[in-house]
């Protein structure tokens, strides 16, 4: 079994537009990467922070929470 190379994800904050996240250091080079996102200063109540991502043979993974602030 080969190692996946996740190589691109969005993000999404309350149903909005999907955004592109890049890997912190740059380039997605490897079986493990770090993304972070920030979404800056929040308005207080619930929000939804959706997240998808694909790999090189076309697969999606997608996620989504609910937070309150």
């Amino acid at each position: 079994a080969g190692i996946l190379v996740w190589c691109i994800g969005h993000s999404s904050l309350d149903g909005a537009a999907w955004m592109p996240v890049f890997p912190d250091d740059g380039i997605a080079d490897s079986g493990h990467e770090v993304y972070s996102v920030d979404f800056g200063s929040l308005a207080p109540g619930e929000h939804t922070i959706s997240l998808r991502t694909f790999d090189s043979s076309g697969n999606i993974g997608t996620l989504s929470v609910t937070v309150r602030r």
